[in-house]
């Protein structure tokens, strides 16, 4: 047995969407390299040493630049799936997420790299798309799932 699935003429602006995760990754990427070569922390060393840290700000700036893009990177692939799923029935909903996210996680991460991690706490909003991408997503799982009641019939 077979569904069709009817794509919205705007799910081109949710592929928009799920893409700001990359450009959002490849940017804190470039945050992390300019922290690392200021703070002269080596490769591969993921952080600089919690001693190091208390004794050179620097340091201490660089760890929580990288924290905040390894944080950001924790969640990144179940962002863009839910960003994605969620479009196939609502475009605007998962535009929205999308762009809460990437707003939330830059402001997110320019307050973490400031040194102090209370000012990441500035950015809670990706917060908020994190939770509402998974709560949309399952939401529009379950209503493709109940508009082909027969889909369900060779599983049981």
């Amino acid at each position: 047995m077979s569904m069709t699935l009817h794509v919205p003429a705007s799910y081109p602006l949710v592929l928009v969407a799920a893409l700001g995760g990359y450009w959002l990754n490849m940017w804190q990427m470039i945050n992390v390299s300019k922290y690392r070569r200021i703070a002269n922390v080596p490769y591969p060393q993921m952080y600089a040493e919690a001693k190091e840290a208390e004794a050179d700000f620097k340091k201490k700036q660089f760890n929580c630049a990288q924290r905040a893009h390894l944080n950001t990177l924790e969640h990144a692939s179940e962002v863009a799936m839910a960003i994605l799923i969620t479009g196939l029935k609502h475009p605007k909903i998962a535009v929205g997420i999308g762009m809460c996210n990437v707003v939330g996680r830059i402001i997110y991460t320019l307050g973490y790299s400031t040194g102090d991690p209370k000012k990441r706490n500035r950015g809670a909003l990706h917060y908020f798309a994190t939770i509402g991408s998974a709560l949309t997503a399952t939401w529009t799982a379950a209503q493709l799932v109940l508009e082909s009641p027969g889909f369900l019939a060779p599983l049981l």
